[in-house]
């Protein structure tokens, strides 16, 4: 799920490959609901700079970017589409809204630029082992929550630790790790949104 900036509307999305509105302003069981994909969509992020924008990423091996202001019942055309050989795990926008980063069970992170005329341009793809297995959650690239500071993400790793990654040059910026108190894969990380934490 997601929130819109204005924290009224929650985006949220299902097993079965479909997208929901909910106005937390109206009634608990009003929402709107469309698929997207035909199969499970796993992740999905809205542009924090144009609301309107949805990246969604999926187990049909797409990603797509959406136009929220166009979805209609019969009528749900992408503004593009991106086909890989395995599943995608997951999306997420940069707090600048001009990129979005990707993992996918290919064993690579990818970075996309997002340019004014609306699209998707492929910018980085960075080697990193995500078959995490069926016991272990997928890892997701988050980015540093700060529009001010270089663009850069964190996703775990299958060695116990994690690594944050530029989002300019693909290069590994810092391996975070301590083998003796982590004795576990950490595979969803995030920072904190206004403190120095992970």
């Amino acid at each position: 799920m997601d929130l819109h900036p204005n924290a009224k509307i929650i985006y949220f999305s299902t097993n079965h490959g479909a997208f929901g509105i909910k106005d937390l302003r109206e009634p608990v069981n009003t929402f709107k609901e469309y698929i997207l994909h035909p199969r499970k969509i796993g992740c999905l992020s809205i542009n924090p700079l144009r609301p309107e924008l949805l990246i969604t990423s999926s187990l049909d091996r797409s990603i797509q970017l959406w136009d929220i202001r166009n979805l209609k019942v019969n009528k749900r055309t992408p503004i593009q589409k991106f086909t890989f050989n395995n599943s995608v795990t997951s999306c997420y926008w940069s707090p600048r809204g001009d990129q979005a980063v990707f993992t996918c069970y290919d064993d690579t992170v990818r970075v996309f630029n997002f340019d004014t005329d609306k699209n998707l341009k492929s910018s980085l793809i960075i080697p990193h082992d995500n078959n995490t297995g069926r016991w272990i959650s997928v890892f997701r690239a988050t980015w540093h929550p700060s529009p001010d500071v270089h663009p850069h993400f964190i996703i775990g790793n299958m060695k116990r630790s994690a690594d944050v990654i530029s989002g300019v040059n693909g290069e590994l910026i810092w391996n975070l790790r301590d083998d003796e108190k982590l004795t576990a894969i950490p595979a969803v990380n995030m920072f904190h949104p206004s403190l120095n934490f992970i």
